[in-house]
């Protein structure tokens, strides 16, 4: 993203996608076979719907938008560890849209990165301002 040094991070995004579906198909179709393309019209509902949409729309040009609009105000080292969190994001998303069970190793797991983040954050935090301190003395 920041090679490209692109003004329109959003059409550089829907640009971006146009390529996907293609190869994701030819995939679908050499490892579960043809039927895989056939039989999708039976399996298409109102869950099919929604999830499509909510892929296509919040989750991925949203998404990547705040992602990369990041990416080019931030460093990439300070940006990278904030996909720790899609996990957790994961588990909340199962839990408020399908009804999961969010178990207790879930939650230690989504605690452990919360908390590894926090440290990480803290760390490199404290890591540059001591850096600027000796700088100036």
């Amino acid at each position: 993203m920041k090679r490209a040094n692109t003004q329109s991070i959003f059409a550089f995004n829907v640009l971006g996608m146009l390529f996907a579906p293609l190869p994701l198909l030819l995939l679908a179709v050499v490892f579960h076979g043809v039927e895989v393309v056939t039989s999708a019209p039976d399996l298409f509902n109102q869950g099919v719907l929604f999830s499509v949409l909510f892929q296509a729309y919040p989750t991925t040009l949203l998404g990547y938008w705040f992602w990369n609009k990041m990416i080019m105000k931030y460093t990439v080292s300070g940006v990278a560890p904030m996909t720790l969190l899609v996990p957790v994001f994961g588990i909340l998303g199962g839990y408020w849209f399908y009804d999961e069970v969010i178990g207790i190793y879930q939650v230690i797991a989504a605690v452990l990165i919360l908390a590894g983040l926090f440290v990480g954050q803290m760390s490199s935090s404290q890591f540059l301002s001591s850096k600027k301190k000796l700088k100036t003395t």
